[in-house]
């Protein structure tokens, strides 16, 4: 598929941004306060998420599948992530906190149910070893299982059928997570931001440019869940109690009012050709990290146990700024550049079948006379 340099701009800038996020390199100054929006940076992961999914789907020109699509997104997604296990639990020995290599964590993380607990309610288990920023892993899996079934399966509905059941997903998981928190209505309720970046492809495929009239449904049911996710917040505001803005019910509207003022801004600029210059002008500083888009998936799974690792060395703030950029990106590179391409070429040829093992001499005789025959 041929990338679209704004998006692979994007896809880096968030990974940097979440990586400098956890670095905090500002801490102690005035403009320490640019680092702190992380969880903004993962909304607009998903959103370009949904868009390049939707956009390589449509742009194959091959059928496929639901197991064949699955399949490529597990090879794109596993191997990076075991690594990324593998490094926090390697951070998790050498600094003696073994605690957390415990066998439940692990398989649950293998079965993307992993999220931030204690940052939201309901939350099942953990991410493994305190690597905070897997808890995005599960929620993409779990967008791209939802993916497969509304547009890969065949006979998939229509995009009207398809706009009615991800509405019903995203309104009635955001409405009874209020009521019972789980999981499932949190991915259900978070399906509409990832499924917004879909629309957005959708009508740049049919039409060459994005609007806000053709983009009224994705708005509409933004708006509509970002409401829902007030009500909790409104209640706590009036109540005086204090809660941090990055924890429930906050977060939540953080991440929706994240996600709109997102979609607004880049529809505003697209909208208009009289905005061509300006639109050039507001793309520029995010393509400049087209360089860094290529490793953003390694950088973003695995930074934060490297980052806690010199942390707890405490080699100075100079010294954890250089050595905590250079050593993710030297890992960053290494998976993404030198492993992933040959995981996913051994994966993608056939291999033979091993051959039989001899039968020994000594095997009693009923057993070869029975191996003569069936050989």
């Amino acid at each position: 598929m041929n990338k679209l340099d704004t998006l692979e701009g994007l896809r880096g800038f968030a990974a940097a941004y979440v990586f400098l996020h956890h670095l905090n390199p500002l801490q102690g100054t005035m403009f320490e306060l640019l680092f702190k929006f992380g969880q903004e940076a993962v909304i607009l992961f998903f959103l370009v998420s949904g868009f390049v999914i939707y956009y390589a789907q449509n742009r194959s020109g091959a059928h496929t599948t639901m197991a064949s699509f699955l399949r490529a997104r597990a090879l794109r997604i596993y191997p990076i992530f075991l690594a990324a296990l593998a490094v926090a639990a390697v951070v998790a020995v050498a600094t003696n906190e073994p605690g957390c290599l415990r066998v439940q964590p692990l398989l649950a993380n293998l079965l993307m149910l992993q999220d931030q607990v204690g940052m939201r309610r309901g939350a099942w288990f953990p991410t493994f070893c305190s690597n905070s920023a897997l808890w995005s892993l599960s929620y993409e899996w779990w967008f791209y299982v939802g993916f497969a079934l509304l547009c890969v399966r065949r006979g998939h509905p229509g995009p009207r059928a398809q706009r009615r059941i991800v509405s019903a997903v995203a309104l009635v998981g955001t409405a009874s997570y209020l009521v019972y928190p789980s999981p499932p209505a949190l991915f259900g309720s978070y399906f509409s931001i990832w499924w917004t970046g879909l629309e957005l492809c959708r009508q740049y495929l049919d039409e060459g440019r994005v609007s806000f009239r053709g983009q009224r449904f994705a708005l509409l049911l933004l708006a509509a869940c970002t409401a829902i996710w007030l009500l909790p917040a409104v209640r706590v505001l009036l109540a005086g109690t204090y809660v941090s803005p990055g924890l429930e019910p906050f977060g939540q509207v953080r991440h929706f009012g994240a996600a709109l003022v997102i979609c607004v801004t880049g529809i505003g600029l697209c909208a208009r050709p009289d905005t061509s210059r300006l639109r050039r002008l507001g793309a520029a500083p995010f393509t400049m990290f087209r360089w860094l888009a290529p490793v953003s998936y390694a950088l973003y799974a695995t930074h934060n146990p490297i980052l806690y690792w010199l942390i707890v060395l405490k080699p100075g703030r100079m010294l954890l700024c250089l050595v905590g950029t250079l050593a993710s990106l030297l890992l960053a590179y290494v998976l993404e550049i030198a492993l992933q391409p040959r995981i996913a070429a051994y994966f993608a040829q056939p291999h033979p079948l091993p051959p039989a093992p001899l039968v020994e001499a000594e095997v009693q005789v009923e057993v070869e006379v029975e191996f003569s025959r069936e050989g």
